[in-house]
């Protein structure tokens, strides 16, 4: 998971800085250069990455 700023700081490997696109459907950073993806960390915070299995984990404890 990432933002813009942590992704700007490494150098795209078709030249200088990554060019970003956010993608508001699926809440994901592209390069359009290299077609590098990010989770955006303002939509994906830290430890809640979706998965099949997450929804009622604590509810089936017990």
């Amino acid at each position: 998971m990432e933002n813009a700023d942590e992704i700007l700081k490494e150098p795209c490997y078709k030249g200088d800085t990554h060019d970003l696109l956010y993608d508001f459907v699926d809440h994901v950073i592209t390069c359009t250069k290299c077609n590098k993806t990010w989770l955006s960390k303002e939509y994906y915070p830290e430890n809640q990455i979706p998965d099949d299995n997450s929804s009622n984990k604590s509810s089936s404890e017990g």
